[in-house]
């Protein structure tokens, strides 16, 4: 194996994940030798990354902005999702103390090159993981705050109630 040093790294960002895994699986493996005196090498390989465990199950990259709220009667999510338009269009389930958001990302369409492109286009599904448990039979409030893509999603909270506790 060649000796060679690491001067620098390049990022090269795709379009979609269709488009990564494509050039991905065409230089896997590939070294380009751009000078051989100086032992230039490029190599391509995937950035692996780390993520904490409550990111979006299917894409950790575009985990939405969010703030969670606790005004004593209700939690309040307020979630930034771009190009959804109407309440509808998002769904809501609940699992234990988790709370789990989905949809689809519409795709935008303007006149020119896309230069960079972080919006996604896709189903989506985001957790989000309240810190007690909320009240299962009451409804769930959503609203759109005007002329945002934010939403505002309250939430009724369960009562903490005192209960004895027998000894064996």
């Amino acid at each position: 194996m060649e000796n060679f040093k690491l001067f620098s790294y390049g990022f090269i960002h795709f379009e979609n994940e269709h488009y990564r895994e494509v050039f991905f699986n065409k230089v896997k493996g590939l070294r380009i030798n751009l000078d051989k005196e100086k032992k230039v090498i490029v190599k391509f390989q995937p950035v692996k990354r780390k993520f904490d465990h409550h990111s979006n199950k299917h894409d950790p990259v575009r985990r939405p902005c969010h703030d969670l709220f606790d005004n004593r009667t209700h939690f309040i999510i307020i979630v930034s999702l771009p190009s959804i338009v109407e309440e509808n269009e998002i769904e809501l389930h609940m699992e234990g103390e988790e709370i789990i958001i989905s949809g689809k990302y519409k795709e935008l369409n303007f006149d020119g090159d896309i230069l960079k492109k972080l919006i996604p286009v896709s189903d989506f599904e985001y957790t989000f993981t309240l810190p007690s448990k909320i009240n299962h039979n009451s409804k769930v409030k959503i609203e759109k705050i005007e002329n945002s893509n934010i939403f505002k999603i309250e939430i009724k909270k369960e009562e903490n109630k005192r209960i004895k506790l027998l000894f064996e």
